[in-house]
């Protein structure tokens, strides 16, 4: 007797336990949250599980203890199901019921109300990516939005491959028009939608249709518009304009590069090392360590270190050359640099090129002379420049040979007028000697 009472404490003692080890849990919706009615809106209904039960659920709608909606007949336990709530069901108080369709384990949810769609002038548009836009496994792309009138702070982003969604993108990211997405090399390959949606679920676009397709190498997808090959740069601390076309990288993102010609060595121009991949970067500076020579830009997908372009070969004169810049509005309007001066026939000679665009007009020239280090004397002459692009022009100055050996500065427009910031961009020194220098 006794042992048959203890056999049958062990089996309840074990049909117990097993039933507390199995349990399911409505996470969503909650407690007062307001879903709306109508196609505009998709919720996910949400649930965790804990032990061994069966793989498939049902969903039931209902409102007290009476069942108003049969939400699904089966779908995988795996914790999701996306619904949209039909626009019959009235306004009211309700909650979820996830059950087993074996009956055995089940879980109603906190109550929540279901209401009529208020009307809302907030809106949501995808921009990227767009119709015919081909996007590839692996890489990073920026999807993009623009939004209008007041909404919730933070969004979620979802693809979605015809009325299914493939993939949860990014559950919770501000509003703020802009999101990175690597994409998984699991995808397949097709015809695919980005939806972003208010994560109230109020306001949501679908993007245009678009390609995503396995990533292939291929190779100089850029072409370098400027610097061209033979262009002459000044060395000085005006920011100077890259631009390129995209011959088909796919990429919205990008990486810049000085590299020295014939060297190993190579500086990123555009910390923090990806810009934006819009065909143009205004921030470029050549800096005292970049040394006058030969160098050459080149251009890296942010995508595909294999993906690339490389402008043609240009130079970068050393600052040890005189140079001016005009400037007209803020923007540049001619450049010149000196080589060093000499005397000749009665004359002090320095002279001239134009890099830049071509220039007629006044310019004023200060010469000072030393000797021995000791201050000899200054003149301020006005000079009537007129010299094209890329043109070589001798400016001369009156003078005798007794300023053979001697040291003298020329400041061109001493009075500040036309020069760069960089002041010392604009004088140059040099021990003249008679006749020219070669």
């Amino acid at each position: 007797m006794k042992k048959g009472a203890l056999l049958f404490f062990l089996i309840a003692l074990f049909i117990v336990t097993i039933g507390y080890s199995q349990s399911i849990t409505v996470t969503s919706p909650h407690s007062g949250e307001t879903w709306y009615k109508g196609s505009y809106y998709h919720y996910t209904i949400r649930w965790t599980k804990r032990g061994d039960m069966n793989a498939n659920v049902k969903i039931r709608l209902y409102q007290g203890d009476s069942r108003v909606l049969s939400i699904t007949d089966s779908t995988p336990n795996d914790g999701e199901y996306e619904w949209t709530i039909p626009e019959s069901v009235d306004e009211g108080t309700y909650k979820i019921r996830v059950k087993t369709i074996d009956n055995a384990v089940y879980d109603d949810s906190e109550d929540f109300s279901i209401a009529n769609p208020t009307s809302s002038s907030a809106t949501i548009t995808v921009t990227s990516p767009y119709s015919g836009n081909v996007w590839y496994k692996g890489k990073v792309y920026y999807i993009r939005w623009t939004k209008s009138g007041d909404m919730n702070a933070n969004v979620k982003i979802r693809l979605y491959q015809g009325d299914s969604r493939v993939l949860s993108i990014a559950n919770s990211t501000p509003n703020d028009g802009l999101y990175e997405w690597r994409i998984p090399v699991s995808i397949s390959k097709g015809t695919y939608k980005i939806r972003v949606r208010t994560i109230d679920n109020l306001v949501y676009d679908d993007g245009e249709d678009f390609t995503i397709e396995e990533a292939s190498a291929i190779g100089h997808a850029f072409t370098i518009t400027s610097p061209k090959a033979g262009d002459v740069i000044l060395r000085s601390r005006m920011h100077r304009t890259i631009t390129w076309e995209d011959n088909g990288s796919h990429c919205d993102v990008v990486s810049l590069y000085l590299i020295k010609y014939r060297s190993i060595e190579n500086r990123p121009l555009t910390p923090p090392s990806l810009i934006r991949n819009t065909g143009v970067y205004n921030s470029w500076r050549i800096y005292p360590g970049d040394e006058g020579g030969k160098y050459f830009i080149k251009i890296v997908s942010g995508c595909d270190d294999g993906v690339y372009g490389k402008s043609g070969i240009f130079s970068i004169l050393k600052k040890s050359k005189i140079q001016v810049t005009k400037r007209k509005d803020k923007a540049r309007d001619f450049a010149l640099i000196a080589s060093p001066m000499f005397f000749k026939d009665n004359f002090l000679v320095v002279r001239m090129k134009n890099y830049y665009n071509d220039f007629e007009g006044n310019l004023k020239f200060r010469i000072i002379i030393y000797q021995s280090g000791a201050f000899v004397g200054k003149r301020d002459v006005v000079k009537h420049i007129s010299i094209k692009a890329n043109e070589t022009k001798e400016i001369r100055f009156r003078s005798n040979p007794s300023i053979c050996g001697k040291d003298v500065t020329v400041i061109i427009d001493p009075d500040n007028e036309v020069k760069e910031t960089d002041r010392h961009n604009n004088n140059l020194t040099s021990r003249i000697r008679c006749g020219e220098k070669r």
